[in-house]
């Protein structure tokens, strides 16, 4: 999950003689599910998907009156099939060969 917010501040002018504040607010979300499916002792193959959301909105207030100059959402849907991963071993000695090897030098 995600969220940010910026400010925004204007002087006066001529269009907005009491000046101007306002900002922008952006949204999202993402979910995302693996699986590994075992091919054997060393390769993997991976599917899986995820679903997000997101959503913007800019606004401008001025004299008293605001306005949104922007406004979204969105939503998406995504997979992902076919990663294919090798597992690498690691060679680990027994505790009593670990410990004639360190008696020995």
């Amino acid at each position: 999950m995600a969220f940010t917010q910026h400010d925004l501040s204007l002087g006066a002018s001529t269009v907005a003689p009491t000046g101007a504040s306002g900002g922008n607010q952006i949204t999202s979300d993402m979910i995302n599910l693996l699986y590994d499916i075992p091919l054997g002792d060393t390769w993997k193959f991976t599917v899986g998907g995820g679903l997000g959301i997101g959503g913007v909105r800019g606004a401008l207030r001025t004299n008293g009156t605001s306005f949104d100059i922007f406004r979204g959402a969105t939503s998406a849907i995504n997979a992902a099939i076919g990663a294919l991963k090798r597992l690498h071993q690691i060679r680990t000695l027994p505790l009593a060969k670990l410990a004639v090897s360190q008696n020995g030098l």
